[in-house]
């Protein structure tokens, strides 16, 4: 992608520093149309991946599939999509940035039941393989960097997802169904640290079995229990950062 990112800086008290922002202006159009081709070229134009569209200059929408081949073709620009981390460095500085919007940022697989059992089943063989322990006591937690997206005819979505060599995957044992919606006031690492405060109202939500998606929803909630991996709505951000 020619044109440059534009973003705004992470925090505010050194260079070299990271930046982030939403996909618009000129190199949200350009991306979207990268995005696109890759689509038909490597994805049969898969439906699931087709969620993405530009309205009023920013590139709105998205779903787990299209938020792991994101992240691959902004790699190629020395960019990534926004880390649990980086969003809650982001809510720390402007807490207004992402208050209308919800951002997803990988999933969770906890046991290979149901929702999305087969996927459960295809990415806990790979778990296993590389020695990565998951249960629903111990949720085992995908970036949008440690997996890549493959073609998967026997998969309801047509798609699957790979381990990356490079992948590093965590257990938050906070995403313990236990912990379905109660509040937290604080997070480490973006993961959050239950310190419960009825006059607090960030919310985590969770479930107990299979395969899920991982969100910060508006009014920075935290989604570890979505089942459904390819709903999108236009409230939907990418958020990109610097490498």
């Amino acid at each position: 992608m020619k044109t440059k990112f534009q973003g705004i800086p992470l925090i505010e008290i050194s260079e070299n520093i990271p930046s982030y922002n939403f996909l618009q202006g000129e190199f949200g159009k350009e991306f979207l149309k990268e995005y696109n081709k890759v689509i038909k070229s490597d994805y049969k134009n898969n439906s699931n991946l087709r969620i993405l569209n530009f309205k009023e200059n920013i590139v709105r929408g998205s779903n787990i599939y299209s938020i792991f081949l994101a992240n691959d073709i902004l790699s190629l620009c020395k960019l990534r999509t926004a880390t649990p981390m980086d969003i809650q460095k982001i809510i720390d500085k402007d807490k207004n940035f992402l208050s209308h919007f919800y951002v997803d940022l990988g999933i969770v697989l906890r046991t290979e039941n149901d929702p999305n059992e087969y996927l459960a089943k295809q990415l806990g063989k790979q778990a296993k393989e590389r020695g990565y322990k998951f249960s629903n006591k111990s949720p085992l937690v995908f970036k949008t960097s440690d997996l890549g997206l493959i073609l998967d005819n026997n998969s309801n979505s047509g798609l699957g997802f790979k381990i990356k060599e490079s992948a590093s995957p965590i257990n938050v044992l906070q995403f313990d169904n236990k912990n379905n919606n109660k509040i937290f006031n604080q997070t480490e690492n973006g993961y959050p640290i239950l310190i419960f405060d009825k006059y607090k109202d960030r919310t985590l939500y969770t479930i107990d079995e299979g395969l899920s998606g991982f969100l910060l929803g508006s009014n920075s909630y935290l989604d570890s229990g979505n089942g459904g991996l390819a709903v999108s709505a236009s409230i939907g951000r990418i958020v990109v950062v610097n490498k």
